[in-house]
């Protein structure tokens, strides 16, 4: 078995490697992914494709998947090849299940999630737990669990892991291209000041065979009590050669990663979205926003809030004319609170001696939307 990983300090591509036979592999499994796991825990900030992410879009491939966020093209070849590979097994209990799951609405981030819960081939071990959101987006335990042995037994069956690494070269290629304008001290360093502290680990999953550009967030709480913080970068599905990963790894970074902190943060604040009737500000882009899978008042604030600190980190490390790309273009796409987010922020950071933490000073920014909520909704009636 092959990890392919990179921390992006470093541009030379390592890996860490485990030959063995299909007899040997049952034995070794676990020691496998106990390896894997401390260098995950050990190094912050990888960037790393996993076996596990694409044979789940490997089986995604063959579903109606690909009618939500397929290619705008055939594909990059690699994809091309991983959608050839499954084509033979478009009847297997796992494409079955993952087309009945997309049906019902188990998309965007939620099979990520899913798949970054488990544990590395061959096993896949349920050994996290799912969360309740994970839950309530496939409707239920079962369900999942059903999935993940399916997912398990195709893998085998189709002896997947030799396709895995007969893509090496291209897994490496993806990752090294990647890093070149990458610099995880800096974003670390800007999230530690900014937030006050770091919690969990942090990884970058690029996903070749998933679409369009741009990134999820997945925050991963596993056996240990550890958070594992992953953003996942897909390709933008306009390539037809190798997987080409275009989009701003720094931007992006401090989005995705941004989810690992701000998501937990409103949603200890919950009643005080209620209290303040924050609904108000959502409905006006209701519409808009439940198209881009924000379809509650709290998964709009998360966003909100995100985009809007992302937007300042711009400001602080690429100057002041990449920040109003930012920010007109979060504005554009309906999160019209973002400039006044951004100068709550300003007020955050210029009073670290009464905010510690933006833990503190998120109760604030809450009020702080009622109190100007008829001005906010004016801007956009």
């Amino acid at each position: 078995m092959i990890i392919s990983f990179i921390g992006c300090e470093d541009e030379n591509v390592t890996s860490l490697s485990n030959d063995y036979t299909n007899s040997e592999s049952q034995a070794i499994s676990s020691e496998i992914s106990e390896v894997e796991d401390v260098i995950l825990e050990e190094r912050s900030g990888l960037v790393v494709i996993l076996p596990r992410v694409e044979l789940l879009a490997g089986v995604l491939s063959q579903t109606s998947w690909m009618d939500i966020a397929g290619p705008s093209t055939k594909g990059n070849a690699y994809f091309q090849e991983l959608k050839a590979f499954f084509k033979d097994y478009k009847d297997h209990d796992a494409v079955k299940i993952a087309e009945q799951l997309t049906k019902n609405g188990f998309s965007y981030d939620a099979p990520l999630g899913f798949i970054l819960t488990l544990e590395e081939l061959p096993n896949l071990e349920n050994v996290n737990g799912y969360s309740d959101y994970i839950i309530n987006r496939a409707g239920d335990e079962k369900t999942l669990e059903e999935f993940r042995l399916a997912l398990r037994d195709l893998s085998k069956e189709s002896n997947f892991m030799e396709f895995y690494n007969d893509h090496q070269d291209t897994y490496d290629k993806c990752i090294e291209a990647s890093c070149k304008n990458f610099d995880e001290d800096v974003i670390m360093n800007w999230m530690e000041d900014f937030y006050g502290y770091l919690h969990g680990d942090y990884g970058v999953v690029l996903a070749p065979s998933m679409f369009p550009g741009g990134g999820y967030g997945a925050t991963i709480t596993d056996k240990n009590g550890i958070d594992k913080i992953y953003q996942i970068v897909r390709e933008p599905g306009q390539s037809q050669g190798e997987p080409k990963f275009n989009t701003d790894l720094f931007s992006l970074t401090i989005h995705e990663w941004g989810h690992g902190f701000i998501n937990p943060i409103v949603g200890e604040n919950s009643d005080k979205v209620e209290l303040y009737e924050l609904n108000r500000l959502y409905e006006p882009v209701k519409e808009k926003m439940s198209r881009m899978a924000y379809s509650s008042v709290e998964t709009f604030l998360n966003e909100q809030i995100i985009r809007a600190l992302t937007a300042y980190a711009v400001r602080d490390i690429k100057g002041d004319s990449y920040f109003k790309v930012e920010q007109d273009y979060n504005t554009n796409k309906g999160f019209y609170l973002t400039e006044f987010t951004v100068e709550q922020i300003g007020d955050y950071l210029e009073n670290r001696d009464i905010y510690e933490t933006l833990d503190d000073f998120i109760p604030v920014l809450l009020e702080r939307y009622y109190e100007n909520m008829e001005m906010l909704l004016d801007e956009i009636r």
